[in-house]
């Protein structure tokens, strides 16, 4: 009897197994179909998808094709009045010139900071591009009256403000939380400024500053040895 039971325990089993196979193929095929049906869809689509795409995006090129034309010019119309006729440095075609290839050789040194002709080179560049600052500043303040280099210091300090304007209040929340919260350090820090200003001026240090390396492209080699110390 109990054998019996048993087989007809499997043969119930069994009977459950093929319906479910038989489900899974009803299923598996539903799923093909509705794929090619979709396939069939989305390649019928992808025409009026594409003209609609192109109606949306052609306004974007040709704006964008609009503002290539106009230059520079579109953008220092929005610049404040202290910028608009300001020219830096940077715009110098000699130090447009030194600048060409840097940011290659700031990476060499970044990522090799024990190539001696890594930090050569880098340096080599940036002794370069100091030689090509000075002349620049040289043109604009050599034979000039004293009259002009105030008007010329005028003009500086007006575009340093207009540049750092959006970004004062910035600043200033940031310093709040630091005098507020930060006050013996605030004091280290303050004294710290006097005596680099101190420097500055050509007065007597107490303290020596312990720096012996100022070349900046041996400063940066530094800078990239010790990186690993500070990665999370």
């Amino acid at each position: 009897q109990r054998l019996a039971e048993s087989e007809q325990r499997d043969a119930a089993l069994q009977r459950e197994n093929d319906a479910l196979r038989a489900k899974m193929r009803t299923l598996e095929g539903e799923q093909q179909e509705l794929r090619r049906r979709a396939s069939t869809v989305g390649a019928s689509k992808i025409p009026w998808l594409s003209d609609k795409a192109r109606r949306a995006l052609d306004p974007l090129r040709h704006e964008r094709g609009t503002k290539a034309e106009r230059g520079d010019s579109a953008h220092a119309a929005k610049l404040p009045d202290a910028l608009k006729d300001f020219r830096p440095l940077a715009a110098e075609e000699g130090i447009k010139a030194a600048l060409e290839g840097l940011h290659e050789l700031e990476l060499a040194v970044a990522h090799n900071p024990e190539s001696e002709e890594a930090v050569l080179k880098l340096g080599a560049a940036l002794a370069r591009l100091r030689d090509e600052m000075q002349a620049a500043i040289a043109r604009r303040t050599d034979a000039t009256s004293e009259e002009k280099k105030k008007k010329l210091i005028e003009e500086c300090q007006k575009a340093i403000t207009a540049g750092n304007k959006d970004f004062q209040v910035v600043y200033d929340g940031v310093y709040g939380v630091i005098e507020g919260g930060e006050e013996a350090s605030r004091v280290l820090y303050a004294d710290a400024i006097q005596r680099l200003e101190n420097v500055m001026r050509g007065k007597a240090v107490q303290e020596v500053d312990g720096q012996s390396v100022y070349d900046p492209a041996a400063l940066l080699a530094d800078a990239a040895r010790a990186k690993p110390a500070f990665d999370v």
